[in-house]
Parts: structure tokens; sequence; C-alpha cells
């Protein structure tokens, strides 16, 4: 038996909701008997299955050069596609007027047109991302209003869903300021990119928004565990995990940064920089921070460095885990975070290795998004103590 004075290494033992007095914040905090509810849980959870595959199919899209094929902002518009060759020709003769057109398909080096068939692809991958946002903003909304309406959230859950409708709204928004900024020309006339920062923007959103309903999608299907014991060891690990996570987020900022910059067409060796051990010209932009965030090398060499980061992290957080007597839905995820972790890394280096295809960069992205719901059900499960 561990006393009040256990440390950060001692065992810790749990008992079932049924022994202890219901106090998970996302249900209720007022009331001893359980309050789950199965229907919210699984509305909460299909919402965020519906938004895992807006956010895989949204990287794809974004990492195969399709994401600024539709070029018009028309939600009601654009849910149905183009019916016949005429249609489809005006879709494409409006992307022809873009900047990125004239980048890959109308400059000196590249005389090539972009065929019809090619673009119905791209256009239709683009149109499925748009359309999965479409659904995700009626399954969530909707059954939203009948549970409220019906009393199921308390003050606590009403808060939270309000979050998650204002999140929902602001993606769609910073979504179509992705694709405006790859749209334009800037100041002097000349091509760009997309904005790296609204595009990281735009996937951290989407990361905070998935692990927001996950959280009460947890709450309400799973019977909570309450460590009795070593309730300050458990304090501790849940402030281990909490640290991991964060440096996650930080490692898929800076993904998205290399996404946004294409800096994972450059440097394509391991463990070094073409030789080296750091990428040449780290520090030539000016002011010095925009290196952080605009130059390709020094963005490769952080989000490298941060998944190194980021793993050793997991691997402690899974010593840590063993060595305590952790209910068995947390040991599950404990070791799927460790597994999604190695992979994380593996996919990541081949990815690298074969110069960044698309396909393989949305696996990688996909990747760090169940690793991110693996960690946040580890979170979940180790969120309540009796003390």
């Amino acid at each position: 038996m561990t006393t009040k004075s256990a440390t950060f290494y001692s065992k810790a033992h749990y008992s079932h909701a049924k022994d202890t007095p219901e106090t998970h914040s996302f249900i209720t905090d007022d009331v001893k008997e359980d309050r789950r509810d199965k229907a919210v849980g699984m509305w909460l959870m299909f919402c965020s299955t519906v938004l895992f595959w807006c956010l895989a199919i949204g990287g794809t899209t974004r990492l195969s050069g399709a994401g600024l094929s539709i070029t018009r902002w028309d939600p009601i518009g654009t849910i149905i596609p183009p019916l016949n060759e005429n249609q489809w020709k005006s879709e494409l003769d409006l992307y022809k007027l873009t900047p990125e057109y004239k980048l890959k398909h109308a400059t000196p080096v590249l005389q090539s047109d972009l065929p019809l068939h090619e673009f119905k692809s791209m256009w239709m991958m683009a149109y499925l991302h748009r359309l999965l946002s479409h659904l995700l903003a009626i399954v969530f909304f909707v059954p939203c209003a009948y549970f409220w309406y019906k009393g199921k959230f308390n003050s606590k859950a009403k808060k939270l869903m309000i979050a998650c409708g204002v999140l929902l709204a602001l993606q769609a928004v910073v979504g179509w300021f992705v694709v405006k900024s790859g749209l334009e020309s800037d100041a002097t006339g000349t091509t760009k990119l997309i904005c790296p920062y609204r595009l990281a923007l735009h996937l951290l959103l989407g990361f905070f928004l998935y692990m927001l309903l996950l959280l009460p999608a947890f709450a309400h299907l799973f019977k909570p565990v309450y460590y009795v014991e070593a309730a300050q060891s458990i304090k501790a690990y849940r402030g281990l995990v909490s640290f991991t996570i964060t440096s996650m987020l930080i490692t898929v900022t800076f993904g998205a940064f290399v996404a946004g910059l294409e800096a994972g067409k450059i440097y394509n060796t391991w463990p070094l920089y073409n030789g080296n051990f750091f990428p040449q010209n780290m520090n030539v932009e000016r002011p010095m921070i925009r290196n952080f965030f605009e130059n390709p090398g020094t963005v490769q060499f952080l989000h490298r460095n941060m998944a190194y980061i980021t793993l050793g992290l997991v691997i402690f957080t899974y010593v840590r885990g063993r060595r305590m007597t952790l209910h068995k839905r947390a040991l599950m995820a404990l070791n799927g975070m460790l597994v999604l972790g190695l992979l994380q890394v593996v996919v990541g280096i081949t990815n690298l290795l074969l110069t960044a295809p698309g396909w393989l960069s949305a696996v990688h992205q996909t990747g760090a998004l169940s690793f991110i719901g693996m960690a946040t059900w580890l979170m979940f499960e180790i969120c309540h103590s009796s003390k």
C-alpha cells in the first residue's frame, strides 16, 4: 500500500467509478450518479472520425498539389461538381488564371498544358475535402442543437460545445484564407507558394478540434478509472503526458511549415544534411526570427530535431508508465502511442529520403493525427484521481 508521500516512481492503484463518486468534469461535477450518455459519446466519436478523414483528405489534397484547383469561395455553389465538359473546361480556365498554374505549367521551362483529365482528378480531391467539411458542420451542429435542447449538457459541456463550434467555423474561414494566399501574386507581381503561416494555423486548429472532440467522447463512452493511491505520482505523470503532447504539437507545427515551404524536397539525406551536421544558410533571413518559419533549411532542421525530442519523451513516458500500475485501457493507449511514435519516425525518414512524394507525406500527416489521438486517449485515462 502506497502512502500520501508516494513519489513519481510509486505504484498507482485504481478503482472504477462504481467505487468512487462520479466527478468527470466533461459530464457533470455536481451529482454522484453516473451521467454518461452513450448517444452523446457515439455522436462525438462520429464527429471526430469525420474530422479525421477531413484532415487526412485535406493533407492529401495539399500535398498532391490539388489544393488550389477550386478557385472560388462558394460553399453552396460548389456542392454540385461540374456535370459536363463545358463546365469542367470553365473550371480549368479559372485555374489557368492562378499563379500556381503559371508557375507549374506556363513557365518558359515548362511549356506544358494541364490535361483536362488530370485537372478533374485534382478538382475532385479538393472537392472531397470541402464535401467532408460540409458534412462535419452538419453532423456537429444539428445533433448538438438537439442534445442541447434535451438538456444533455451541463454548464461545462456547453462551454466545450461552443468552443468546438467556434473552432469549426474558424477552420472554414482559415481554410479559405490558405487557398486565397496561393491564388494571388505578391506585391512584385511574381508567383508564390501558399502562406505557410496560414497553413500551419489551419492544421493546428484541426488538431485542437480533434482533441476537443475526442476527450468528451471518451468521457461518455468509457467508465472513468480513479487512481485512489499514489495520487501525486499520477499527477506528475499527467504533467509528463501533457508535456509530451505539447512537444507533438510543436513538431506538427514545424511539419506544416515544411509542407508550406516544400522544405521536404531539400537535404534528402539522413541523419546528416548532405554530409553536414547542420543545413547551410540557416541564418540568412532578416530579422533573424524569420529563419525559424521562412528558411526551408532551418525549418526542416527544427522539424527533424523536434521529432527526435518528441520520440525521446514518448519513450520516457512509456517507461515511466510501465513502472506504474495503470489500468488496462491506459496501458493500451500507452502501447499504441509508442508504436505510432516509432512508425512516425520511420515514415518521416523514409519520406525525406524519397524526396517527399505527396502520398507518403499525406501518410505522415495522417500518422501524426493518429499519434495525437492516441496520446489524447492516454491523457483521458489518467485524468481522474480521488485526492
